[in-house]
C-alpha cells in the first residue's frame, strides 16, 4: 500500500473496529458509500483523482434526506467486506437501502468485480480477494428484507486490459444486472461503456453531481434517474449515458417527506388561488396605509447611497432598473424569520433543523431550510405587517437583477432560459476569485466560511445586492416549466461547486414543499402605488 494511503487505511480499520463494539440498531433508511481512489503502485489499475470525493459528495445528499450513511474509503477487500457486513446488519426489514460505489470495476465471464483498493489486478485467481461482485451487494440488501433496495454504481472510469484476461472473457464496463426482487440498478454508464473522469483532482463526477442534484428534489425514481440521465448527457456533452435495470412494486422517493401528490393539477390550482388571495389582501392593505409607498431615503448607515429604504425589520430594499420592484440587498436572515416565527405560533419550525444538525446559524446568516410555500408565507405576513406589497422576485426579476436579463426573452419559461447564457455575476472566468462569494465545496477556493455566511459578508452586484451567487439558492415566484409543479430557485450555494450550477442563467428547481439546507430566499417590494 502506499504510504500516502496508510492513514486512511488505518482510519477506516478504526472506524470499523468502534463500529463493531457498538451495539447494532436497525435502521429504516440506511447507506453504504464506498469511494477508492488509490491502488497499489504495481497495480494494472490506475488510482482515481476523484472516487473518495465523489462518494462523500453522495453520502452528505443522502444523509440531507434522511438516510442514515456508513463510508468507508480506499478500503483494501476484508475492510470492503467487513463494511458490506455491518451494511447488511444494520437493514431493517421493510426498510430502505442504497450502496454508492465509486471506483474501478470491471465484468469478467458474466460477473461483474467491484475492485478494492488492495486490488493489483494482475491473475483472474487473485479475484475473489481483490474485487467482491455487484450481485453480492445487491443480493444482500435483498436478503437482509429491505423492501427498496438500489444499487448505484459509478465506476468503470477507465477498461483496462490485461494479458490473462484475454484467455477469458472481459467486456469493457459493467454488464446487465439481473437480481430478483425489489431492487434497481443503476449505472454511471451503460453496460460495456466507461464513466467518464474528471481531468482534474478536486473536481466531481458528472454522475456524482446529478445525483447529489436530484435526490433531494423529491421526484420518485424512475422521474429521478430520467433527470439524472439528462443531466449527465449535459454535462458530457453526450458522452456518456447512464443505465437502469429493474423495478420496485411501487416508486421510490429518496427524499420521503417531498412526495409529489397524485393531484397535482389540484394543488397547484389551490395554490395560485391562494397567491391571489394573498396578492389581493396585500393590495387592500397598502390602500388603507398612510404609509408611503414609493421608496424614501435609506436609513444612515445603509449601504447604498441611491433612493431605497429600510423596512421594520431592518431590511434594506434598493431600487433595479428595468423592474418595478425594490430588492433586499440581502437574503432574508435568520433574525427576519425568527422574528415571522415568533408572531405566527404553529407555523412549521423545521427552519431551525440546521442548529439541530450542528451547524450554529447566528442571527445575520440567511435562513435555510424554508420550503416555497414557507417563502410566500413571510412575504405575505410582511405585506400586512408593513403595508407594502412583498413578496417573491419572478424569475425574470432576478434575471435583470444579475445583469443578464436584456439577453433573454421574458416570456420564455425558466426551463427554457437554464443555464443558456455563460458568465457568472463576478465575471467569465472560472473558478471564481477569492471573495466572490461563498463558495465552500469548490476545490481551492478559499473563503472563511464551511456552511452559510453573515448576509452581506460577500460581492457587492451590479445594482448594489449582495450574493447573487453561492450562500444560498433563492426561492423565485415562478413556476420551472409549464407542465410542472417545481418552483424556481436562483443564484446557487455554498453547497455548489459545478461551474455550470453556478452560471448567472443556471435555474434550479423543487416542489413547493421542499426544504435543505442550501436553500433560502430575498424578498422584493413593489414600487407602485
Amino acid at each position: 500500500m502506499k504510504p500516502s494511503c496508510l492513514f486512511t487505511a488505518c482510519l477506516a480499520m478504526v472506524s470499523l473496529w468502534f463500529a463493531a463494539m457498538l451495539p447494532l440498531h436497525c435502521a429504516d433508511r440506511i447507506a453504504l458509500v464506498i469511494g477508492i481512489n488509490d491502488y497499489p503502485e504495481d497495480s494494472t489499475l490506475k488510482d482515481l483523482k476523484n472516487a473518495v470525493l465523489d462518494a462523500t459528495l453522495v453520502g452528505a445528499t443522502l444523509r440531507q434526506v434522511g438516510f442514515e450513511v456508513i463510508e468507508c474509503f480506499d478500503p483494501n477487500w476484508h475492510e470492503m467486506d467487513e463494511a458490506l457486513s455491518t451494511f447488511e446488519s444494520r437493514i431493517a426489514k421493510g426498510g430502505d437501502a442504497v450502496v454508492y460505489f465509486a471506483g474501478h470495476g470491471i465484468e469478467f465471464e458474466g460477473k461483474n468485480y467491484l475492485m478494492a483498493g488492495n486490488a493489483r489486478y494482475k491473475a483472474r485467481s487473485r479475484l475473489g480477494t481483490e474485487a467482491i461482485t455487484a450481485e453480492t451487494f445487491a443480493t444482500s440488501m435483498v436478503v437482509a428484507g429491505a423492501k427498496s433496495s438500489l444499487l448505484l454504481l459509478d465506476c468503470c472510469r477507465e477498461n483496462p486490459s490485461v494479458e490473462w484476461a484475454t484467455k477469458g472473457s472481459l467486456r469493457a464496463g459493467l454488464g446487465e444486472i439481473k437480481i430478483e426482487g425489489d431492487v434497481v440498478i443503476a449505472m454511471a454508464a451503460a453496460p460495456g461503456k466507461a464513466a467518464l473522469e474528471p481531468d482534474e483532482a478536486g473536481k466531481h463526477g458528472p454522475y456524482a453531481r446529478a445525483l447529489a442534484k436530484w435526490i433531494p428534489t423529491g421526484h420518485d425514481h424512475l422521474n429521478l434517474f430520467q433527470n439524472v440521465r439528462q443531466e449527465v448527457h449535459t454535462i458530457t456533452d453526450g458522452l456518456q449515458r447512464t443505465w437502469e435495470n429493474g423495478s420496485f412494486l411501487q416508486p421510490f422517493y429518496f427524499a420521503k417527506n417531498k412526495v409529489p401528490q397524485d393531484d397535482t393539477a389540484a394543488k397547484l390550482a389551490a395554490m395560485q388561488a391562494e397567491l391571489e388571495e394573498a396578492k389581493r389582501q396585500a393590495a387592500a392593505a397598502l390602500a388603507m396605509s398612510k404609509t408611503p409607498t414609493l421608496p424614501v431615503s435609506p436609513a444612515p448607515g445603509s449601504f447604498s447611497t441611491t433612493r431605497g429604504f429600510t423596512n421594520s425589520l431592518g431590511m434594506t430594499f434598493l431600487p433595479v432598473p428595468g423592474t418595478e420592484v425594490l430588492f433586499c440587498e440581502h437574503e432574508t436572515r435568520v433574525m427576519d424569520y425568527a422574528k415571522y416565527a415568533k408572531e405566527n405560533p404553529g407555523i412549521d419550525m423545521e427552519w431551525k433543523d440546521y442548529e439541530d444538525e450542528g451547524h450554529k446559524q447566528a442571527p445575520d446568516h440567511p435562513v435555510v431550510n424554508v420550503s416555497w410555500e414557507d417563502a410566500r408565507a413571510f412575504c405575505a405576513w410582511l405585506s400586512a405587517k408593513e403595508g407594502k406589497l412583498y413578496r417573491l422576485p419572478t424569475d425574470h426579476e432576478w434575471s435583470i437583477a444579475v445583469g443578464i436579463g436584456g439577453q433573454e426573452h421574458g416570456s420564455a419559461s425558466p426551463e427554457d432560459k437554464d443555464r443558456k447564457i455563460s458568465g457568472y455575476p463576478w465575471g467569465s472566468s472560472f473558478p471564481p476569485p477569492n471573495g466572490a462569494g461563498n463558495f465552500d465545496t469548490i476545490s481551492g477556493y478559499s473563503d472563511s466560511h464551511s456552511f452559510t455566511a453573515p448576509a452581506k459578508s460577500y460581492n457587492i452586484g451590479k445594482h448594489g445586492l449582495y450574493d447573487m451567487s453561492g450562500n444560498v439558492r433563492e426561492w423565485c415566484e415562478d413556476l420551472y416549466s409549464k407542465q410542472d409543479t417545481d418552483r424556481v430557485l436562483r443564484g446557487g450555494s455554498w453547497f455548489d461547486d459545478f461551474d455550470d450550477f453556478l452560471r448567472s442563467s443556471c435555474r434550479f428547481f423543487g416542489l413547493p414543499a421542499r426544504r435543505d439546507f442550501s436553500s433560502g430566499f430575498r424578498c422584493v417590494v413593489s414600487a407602485a402605488r
